[in-house]
């Protein structure tokens, strides 16, 4: 915990990795928005995202004028950004999450952390409050299971039972 009055959430990614909140995120966010802010940043060093992040980020500060650079750079953040989110709602409430994120997003951290704050907050708030809907295969697969447990549970019952 840092203390420090402004809201902020990071990790460090490393050897030694660290979740980082200051005692002014502690005192602004609930216990579920905490859960899901400390999810996010936990999936942010389980996966190694600083490892996808880096070489955009070195590439962005070896060739600055390079037209595409600062957009891949910036894509690559906010789409690392979303699976973290993703990971997070996976484990707890995803209302949470976007309430943390509109509360903390604005927060400044370290340059070498994976921070919830940036130009694609707003986006992420947006995609947390309106998810995708599953994809055809993902709802076909769901009903297919479910008449498989539907037609085999019964006689799984008798044999069982």
């Amino acid at each position: 915990v840092l203390t420090h009055p402004s809201a902020v959430a990071y990790c460090l990614p490393g050897i030694d990795s660290r979740v980082v909140l200051s005692s002014g995120a502690l005192d602004l966010l609930d216990e579920a928005e905490l859960d899901a802010v400390v999810a996010h940043e936990r999936a942010h060093l389980r996966e190694r995202h600083d490892l996808v992040v880096l070489p955009f980020a070195a590439w962005h500060t070896a060739l600055p004028l390079i037209p595409g650079v600062r957009r891949a750079r910036s894509a690559v953040s906010t789409l690392v950004e979303m699976v973290a989110d993703d990971r997070a709602c996976a484990v707890s409430d995803r209302l949470a999450l976007a309430t943390a994120l509109a509360r903390v997003g604005s927060g400044a951290a370290p340059a070498c952390a994976l921070a919830a704050s940036g130009d694609a907050t707003v986006e992420r708030i947006y995609r947390l409050l309106n998810p995708p809907a599953p994809s055809a295969r993902v709802r076909w697969a769901a009903h297919a299971a479910a008449a498989v447990a539907l037609l085999i549970g019964p006689g799984l019952a008798l044999l069982i039972g």
